[in-house]
């Protein structure tokens, strides 16, 4: 980056160009880091170091950095975070908070720095690679721990906040207090971006510095707006330090996306900007409502400084539910504005209603008391109306109404500005310069006519932090000119006086509803006008025999159908309608379900462009009889050349086309007679000639039917073809024969149907029937094909590949490997996004798939999200490994790469199983089944990997189906070795309110298995919703056992509820009728649920929660505290209580970011009024701390371990 020099700085006004070219400027310092932490970007498959920031060494303590080096071995405590967070999160390209640790490096100033908080995210562009940033811990990370209350309180009060400035000082000040930030602000975009500082909070020894001023767009531009929207949270925690390199050194096009990183640097005019208003350190959190950026929440300290997880991640919370208060509030106010506005428009236009029905001609007397009402409404100075070529009210210039007509009736519709200046067409508007705000609007079904309102200007002050198109410009060492960052923010005080007041909400409403009062003004006198001319007119139709219509022209009519103005009395006679009845009515009156729709387009087509159009038409009579009539429609138009009306003459033809139907009915007859004969019919005399041929194609491959006249059979077929047929019927024998058509004119089926004998009995000759089979060949050959390839992607399905698997086995010295290939996280992206994106992204898979493997490669799709690859090769065992390991890497490799659609990127990596015919015993089965075993060890280890069958995961496979099948069977007969062992959860001072019951099975050989080992093989079987039926019941039979105690009636049993369990459609009926059966109080029974249950279909989890609450069951979130969703999943969820992750209990004493986050959880439980369990509490001391932080309810080992029943029903 070309840094600018500051030798020739000069302030200037800038100029729109100028601000262009800012907007186009990197706001980053590419390939740079904050000197206040180390980055460290590592493989994403390997854990291998890629990159470093230069100042790693030296803050973290390591040594001999280079690529490829291991992680894990150079540094076990990062390898071990990177390590746990893998296997308990998906990855993501926000950062998260994975860990604290030890370490040996030291600070710039030499002390030593042991503590440093680890965030990790993951490159969504580019290499994909997992991005660890490293921040130092000091000691006044400890001492903000507890200053977590004030801010909760000020959330509460924030909610009962009703007025928005309240709401947003409010928070401000409470913003201030719990982050210690010498300066919080408010900042609020306005509909051109620029911002305003609407709150403001400082330390006490500073005074408001900001408040109440604006700030230009171009301070923030629009690349700047469009990263706050995705990346919501932003430190800068040295503004004066100077930035570190990433090592080593990339090409531009290799740079490394830092879009998420925390610790990325800001570009240096940013860094000047910043210290030109004093500002040594900041933390900004962007605030969204409604999905876009309303503004942001700017923190400012005069030194240094970077604030710890707890303290980022309990803002990004503040702010979610700021956005949501300013979204309550703002909607609220237009829910109110609209409804007063709706109120007024109502009755404002029943006075204009009222005032033109007074009028009873069409003149300029009723238009004026409109426009007046009009400049009533809207505190307008102008009203002007266009109407049939004249002008009523205020006048114009001419420019400006010639400009105000084309715009008004250019399709667009109603339009508004505040600021007439900014359209140059309406200087000048009126013979004054106090025009500032101008609306207008077409009148409906009138061209060339409109609505024009004008409003006065406006004189009022804006304060600026400095004059807004101020900036400085620095010169480049290459020479160039460029804006640098402003270096005043003194008041400045801007006189606006070029715009009006805004238009009110609604006005488009009030202009069509003043549109539709004039055009209803208009037509009730030119009705009035126009039915006293028809009468006249209709004395001399009287008589007539044809049957005429008269209709207003398009353009005049008020709803645009064209209503009937005159029907003659052989019209009415012949339809069963009065003429009262028709006056009014639109010619559709006579259409019906028979009607030609095609002829009634072509007549519209006419009438619109106003030509004379003949046609015919069948017509319904009021009692809904048809009738057919030739109808002739010719335009009328008046003296000033427009069309006023139509005239149509129509000619009853029902009989004729009685007649006409009855000769096309005969001859369709025929036809049909010929077409259902699917045979062509070839009449032979006895020497073989051909007399004639009968065909509905009237042809026979290619040529006329008469072409065959006195040929041989032979000539017409083939000579074999001929000789057989003619053989069988000598033989008594009718036999198909199938040949293919001379000419490539289809295949055929062709046999001797008949032989043909004369009056005396002797031998007339035969017929041959000859059948096209074309159709029939190609549908089996297409269902064959059908049969063998998968419908969506076209491979080959697992039919097609056990057929190319048996051909394979019939070749000797050929060793073949199979690729099983299954995709991660799949079935996520199929329930969230929908089978349509699901499909989408298979068909990409298997292009990939195909562009990554050989030609001479077999690709197959057996289902799901799964596909087989089979790799051949000739020479050995090794030589097949080694083909198959750069195919599936290849493949790997391609299907990694994102998927776009619709603009949106999907990310899904795939686990990939080998194996080789010489490994396994059974060729068919084995060869598929050995490489989906070791497709599924990948699986387990995390997926994204690729495994080559060994012998041993046959064996753990066999016990994996020992145990499924063991399972299966004990849930299907008497359940014997299960059992639910009871673990207590007390309250306060050890009294025990309630036990959770967990699952055990006693093997009948194995002996005791522990859940974590036969609870995945549930799930993976779907033998999880018998298991959870079972414990049930069980739990029901226990709390009807403890009720019959009173001392146990007050007992609460909860159980878990699996994802697979509540997906069931009967589930809620199910626990409802366990109940019933038990005759327990559904109040004894909580369910438990975990988060990563919400993840497949939320808005039925919570319908099924809320009916299960509403029969009196209780609810709880488990594992609570593991997700950044957890506040939004506590506001949906109709639960009573969170149980708090056991590894932030165990993790308080040792990591004191944990127990903030448990002193958070239990807050904000409480503030939304939610019991709060924690469980794992293993030691008194942590019983002590957790009742400190206000937790009430506790489970561990520290009140019992779980265990069955003892005589009394009670657990031990």
């Amino acid at each position: 980056m070309d840094k600018p020099s500051r030798v020739s700085e000069q302030v200037i006004l800038t100029s729109a160009d100028q601000l262009q070219h800012c907007e186009s400027e990197d706001i980053r310092h590419p390939e740079m880091v904050q000197a206040i932490g180390a980055v460290l970007v590592v493989d994403c498959q390997t854990g291998y170091l890629l990159r470093w920031s230069e100042n790693t060494e030296q803050l973290l303590g390591l040594k001999g950095l280079k690529e490829g080096l291991n992680l894990s071995q150079a540094m076990p405590a990062i390898g071990a975070a990177l390590s746990a967070s893998s296997r308990s999160h998906y990855p993501s390209e926000k950062p998260r908070h994975i860990g604290t640790i030890e370490t040996s490096g030291r600070g710039d100033s030499g002390g030593l720095s042991s503590r440093v908080e680890l965030l990790e995210h993951f490159a969504t562009s580019g290499t994909r690679c997992r991005i660890i940033e490293c921040l130092p811990l000091d000691d006044s990370s400890n001492s903000e721990n507890g200053q977590i209350e004030p801010l909760l309180e000020a959330i509460r009060v924030i909610e009962a906040t009703t007025h928005l400035d309240d709401l947003l000082q409010k928070s401000a000040t409470a913003v201030q207090a719990f982050s210690k930030y010498d300066r919080v602000m408010l900042y609020r975009f306005d509909d051109d971006w620029h911002g305003e500082i609407v709150a403001e909070a400082c330390e006490p020894s500073q005074s408001l510095r900001f408040l109440g001023q604006h700030f230009p767009a171009s301070d923030i531009p629009a690349q700047a707006r469009t990263l706050y929207e995705r990346n919501l949270l932003r430190i800068i925690g040295d503004v004066n330090a100077d930035p570190a390199r990433l090592l080593p050194t990339k090409p531009e096009k290799q740079h490394l996306d830092q879009s998420f990183c925390l610790l990325r640097a800001p570009s240096p005019f940013h860094l000047d900007y910043l210290k030109n208003m004093g500002v040594g350190a900041t933390l900004t959190v962007s605030i969204i409502v409604d999905g876009k950026l309303w503004g942001m929440l700017s923190c400012h300290h005069g030194t240094p400084r970077t604030p710890p997880y707890h303290v980022r991640y309990t803002l990004l919370m503040a702010m979610e539910v700021l956005g949501r208060m300013i979204a309550r509030q703002v909607e609220n106010l237009s829910r109110i504005q609209t409804a007063e506005n709706q109120l007024d428009f109502v009755q404002r236009l029943k006075k204009i209603e009222v005032g033109l029905e007074k009028q009873d001609n069409v003149d300029e007397n009723g238009y004026l008391i409109l426009l007046e009402f009009l400049k009533q409404w809207f505190d307008a100075s102008h009203a002007t109306l266009f109407m049939a070529g004249a002008r009523f009210g205020d006048a114009l210039t001419p420019e400006a109404e010639g400009w105000l007509v084309r715009k008004a009736n250019d399709g667009t519709g109603p339009q508004s500005t505040c600021k007439a200046s900014l359209w140059p067409e309406c200087r000048g508007l009126v013979d004054t310069s106090s025009i500032g705000g101008v609306a207008f609007g077409p009148i409906k079904n009138f061209a060339s006519c409109c609505l024009i309102m004008a409003r006065p200007m406006l004189k009022f002050s804006r304060v600026w932090a400095g004059r807004p198109d101020s900036y400085t410009t620095l010169q480049t060492r290459s020479g160039d000119q460029v804006l640098g960052a402003r270096r005043s923010f003194a008041l400045w005080r801007e006189e606006v006086q070029d715009q009006s007041a805004p238009w009110p909400e609604g006005w488009e409403k009030c202009l069509e509803g003043a549109s539709n009062a004039i055009t209803n003004h208009y037509y009730r006198i030119r009705i009035s006008n126009q039915q006293e001319q028809a009468k006249i007119v209709g004395k001399a139709l009287e008589t007539m025999p044809d049957f005429v219509l008269i209709t207003w022209a398009e353009k005049l009519a008020p709803s645009g159908h064209r209503p009937i103005t005159y029907a003659n009395p052989a019209l009415c006679d012949a339809t069963g309608y009065t003429e009262k009845e028709l006056l009014g009515q639109s010619a559709d009156i006579f259409q019906g379900e028979g009607t030609d729709r095609t002829e009634l387009a072509r007549i519209s087509a006419a009438l619109k462009e106003f030509k004379p159009v003949v046609a015919t038409l069948k017509n319904y009579t009021k009692s809904g009889s048809p009738y057919w009539i030739e109808i002739k429609i010719v335009p009328i138009f008046g003296k000033a050349g427009e069309a006023t009306h139509f005239v149509s003459v129509q000619r009853d033809i029902t009989e004729q086309r009685a007649l006409e139907a009855q000769v096309l009915d005969r001859e369709r007859a025929m036809t049909a007679i010929l077409d259902t004969i699917p045979e062509i019919l070839v009449d032979l005399d006895p020497n073989g000639l051909i007399n004639t041929v009968y065909s509905g194609n009237h042809n026979l491959f290619g040529q006329p039917l008469n072409a065959f006249t006195g040929k041989t059979l032979a000539e017409a077929l083939t000579p074999e073809i001929s000789d057989q047929l003619l053989a069988s019927v000598e033989q008594a024998q009718k036999q198909d024969l199938e040949f293919d058509a001379p000419g490539d004119y289809g295949f055929y089926l062709a046999r001797i149907a008949a032989k043909k004998t004369g009056s005396s009995n002797q031998h007339a000759g035969y017929v041959c029937s000859l059948t096209n089979i074309s159709e029939r060949r190609k549908a089996q050959e297409q269902a064959q094909y059908r049969s063998e390839h998968d419908s969506l992607t076209g491979l080959l399905n697992r039919a097609g590949l056990k057929k190319h698997l048996d051909e394979l086995s019939l070749i000797s010295d050929q060793h073949v490997a199979a690729l099983f290939i299954d995709l991660d996280r799949f079935k996520t992206i199929n329930d969230v996004h929908g089978h349509k994106i699901g499909d989408s992204i298979l068909c990409e898979v298997a292009s990939r798939i195909r562009s990554s493997a050989a030609k001479s490669h077999i690709i197959s799709r057996i289902g799901g999200d799964e596909f087989i690859v089979l790799v051949t090769a000739q020479a050995n065992h090794s030589e097949a490994v080694r083909k198959a390991e750069t195919c599936a890497i290849s493949i790997r490799s391609a299907i990694a790469a994102p998927y776009w659609l619709g603009g949106i990127s999907y990310e899904i990596d795939c686990s990939i199983g080998i194996a080789v015919s010489d490994d396994v015993p059974d060729y068919h089965l084995d060869l598929m089944a050995c490489s989906d075993l070791a497709m599924y060890t990948a699986k387990k280890e995390g997926g994204g990997r690729i495994q080559i069958f060994e012998r041993s995961m046959h064996e753990i496979a066999q016990q994996h189906h020992r145990l499924e099948t063991d399972l299966s069977n004990t849930l299907r007969t008497d359940s014997e070795g299960l059992e639910l062992h009871y673990q207590p959860i007390v309250k306060d001072v050890e009294e025990i309110v309630g036990y959770e019951a967990l699952i055990r099975w006693n093997h009948c050989d194995f002996g005791p298995i522990s859940p974590a080992d036969f609870i995945p093989v549930a799930e993976q079987s779907s033998l999880i919703v018998e298991l959870g039926n079972w414990v049930l019941a069980k739990a029901c039979a226990t709390l009807a056992e403890w009720s019959r105690i009173p001392a146990n009636k007050h007992l609460v049993l909860s159980i878990n509820i699996s994802a697979l369990q509540i997906q069931q459609p009967t589930f809620v009926d199910q626990v409802l009728a366990c109940l019933r059966q038990a005759d327990v109080r559904p109040q004894n029974l909580k369910l438990e649920i975990t988060e990563t249950l919400l993840q497949y279909d939320l808005d039925d989890t919570i319908e099924k929660m809320r009916q299960l609450k509403e029969a009196g069951l209780q609810c709880s979130l488990d594992d609570f505290g593991t997700g950044f969703s957890s506040l939004s999943y506590l506001q949906k969820l109709p639960i009573d209580e969170v149980k708090i992750d056991l590894q932030f209990v165990q993790a308080m004493r040792t990591d004191p970011n944990a127990e903030a986050i448990v002193k958070l959880i239990i807050s904000l439980a409480q503030t939304l009024e939610l019991r709060v369990v924690a469980e794992g509490v293993e030691s008194r001391e942590e019983w002590g701390l957790l009742k400190q932080l206000g937790c009430h309810y506790f489970q561990g080992y520290h009140f019992g371990r779980p265990q069955a029943k003892t005589v009394d029903s009670r657990p031990c």
